[in-house]
């Protein structure tokens, strides 16, 4: 399942989607998504794979980890996210010139590696 972080949790119609999943031992589930992580680093995002994480094992769902990477914001949330954090403008334009290039090729196949190697797993 994907999303993009939101406020370090899961977007909101995901975690409606999960939480309105029966309990099911017969459900595989991996994560993926993406965040501002030169902005918040990890202790911003990791809300995500803990939300991930605890609606799968409360559900018995069997929770195979999740994949991360930097995306491309919203200029407009990214804005608010500027705001909110005090970032100067010649330090979040630097910011937000590198998270135009994301998700890049190279994320892109390191998404792929962990889903073959989710799909691996038994």
């Amino acid at each position: 399942m994907g999303t993009p972080a939101h406020a370090g949790d899961l977007a909101a119609p995901v975690k409606e989607i999960m939480n309105s999943l029966p309990k099911s031992p017969k459900y595989k589930l991996a994560g993926f998504y993406t965040h501002m992580s030169e902005i918040w680093r990890d202790e911003g995002h990791k809300g995500v794979r803990v939300a991930f994480e605890r609606i799968s094992k409360g559900k018995g769902i069997d929770y195979k980890g999740t994949y991360n990477c930097m995306g491309n914001p919203d200029p407009n949330v990214a804005k608010m996210v500027q705001e909110a954090q005090k970032i100067p403008d010649d330090q979040f334009n630097k910011y937000m010139e590198e998270a135009k290039k994301h998700p890049s090729p190279e994320d892109e196949q390191n998404a792929k590696k962990f889903a073959k190697k989710v799909l691996s797993k038994k």
